[in-house]
């Protein structure tokens, strides 16, 4: 990476965040570049900073192309000045070039869920559950997976799994892994077999009121085995499991989602539902080539363009998914773990 804009990007991260050079250094040699890293400059210097991360969209066994949008943050002096909605709309429009479905954030402050959504377009997520069963933990079981390395597992887990979720690049994950091996506060665990081979994963997050589970992989034997190391380390603390979004536990919003390529995803969708009958009328200010009326039939998506005829056009990611959970009956959820949340 360009050595002067690592500096300014990490100068401008240190006054927003706080994080220690340890922590930057971790981040610049495994994910930081110059194709990641996107800088506003004003009055002779950087004001304004994020990254733009390469991740996976799955969605029944499909891979595609998306994005993770990390550390967004502008220098006090300029904020109120629309600074951040011109990098994200240059950062968006840059995922859309390069072929990414989607978009992803996760909002540092409450706030800012409000203001993603009217800079960019971000609409919120069903991202996870939340429960203290341990039974509940356990039947939530990975397929049967080994590797010789925890990375190599990693990868291979989030890859084979049926859910609708973020997966992670190789990159991506073993800065992640480094991060729960070294942070104060949180730790990773795997498991092996008796032949000596990752069979599962635990990332759990420390407290003082009790350990919080952030991601658990892992055919059951081996979450029973994580399961019992964690019980003992806990105590009398509460541990509380992220899993999955399930209808029959407490279901959470911890991100946002900005559909960047609309037909891709409307066919991600009718795969998902080849049975699904019914026509969207959408209008895109950032991406006009996402407008149109999308009609579903029978595993298929056609597209029409919009016209001063067309009736209950939405204008919004946010009315785009609430039309699909209220009208259509599919409360859309996509899972997140493991992501740097700044």
């Amino acid at each position: 990476m360009n050595r002067s804009h690592e500096a300014e990007a990490r100068a401008l991260w240190k006054q927003c965040f706080g994080d220690s050079d340890a922590y930057l250094d971790l981040f610049f040699s495994k994910l930081g570049g110059d194709d990641t890293t996107f800088l506003y400059n004003a009055g002779g210097k950087a004001v304004g900073h994020l990254q733009l991360l390469d991740v996976a969209f799955a969605s029944r066994a499909h891979l595609y192309p998306a994005n993770y949008v990390f550390a967004a943050c502008t220098h006090p002096d300029y904020r109120g000045r629309g600074v951040m909605k011109k990098l994200l709309h240059e950062a968006l429009r840059k995922g859309r070039e390069r072929g990414d479905i989607c978009s992803f954030i996760i909002p540092a402050e409450e706030w800012l869920y409000d203001y993603y959504a009217r800079v960019a377009g971000y609409a919120q997520i069903i991202s996870g559950s939340r429960t203290q069963d341990e039974r509940v933990a356990l039947d939530e079981e990975n397929l049967e997976c080994t590797t010789p390395t925890l990375i190599d597992y990693l990868c291979e887990v989030e890859r084979g799994s049926g859910e609708t979720r973020l997966v992670h690049t190789k990159p991506f994950l073993e800065a992640v892994v480094v991060d729960f091996e070294t942070g104060h506060d949180r730790f990773v665990w795997e498991h092996r077999n008796s032949d000596g081979l990752v069979s599962g994963a635990v990332f759990v997050i420390e407290r003082e009121d009790g350990l919080y589970v952030d991601t658990l992989f892992g055919a059951r034997e081996a979450r029973q085995a994580l399961l019992k190391r964690l019980k003992e380390r806990a105590k009398d603390k509460p541990i509380t499991y992220n899993l999955n979004p399930q209808s029959s536990q407490e279901r959470y919003t911890h991100g946002m989602i900005r559909i960047l390529d609309l037909p891709a995803f409307f066919r991600s969708l009718a795969l998902q539902y080849p049975k699904l009958c019914m026509s969207v009328a959408f209008h895109d200010d950032l991406f006009p080539e996402n407008s149109g009326v999308y009609e579903f039939i029978e595993g298929t998506v056609t597209i029409k363009p919009l016209t001063k005829d067309t009736s209950n056009v939405l204008y919004s990611m946010r009315q785009l998914f609430s039309t699909l959970s209220c009208t259509h009956s599919l409360p859309f959820s996509c899972r997140l773990s493991l992501l740097f949340d700044r």
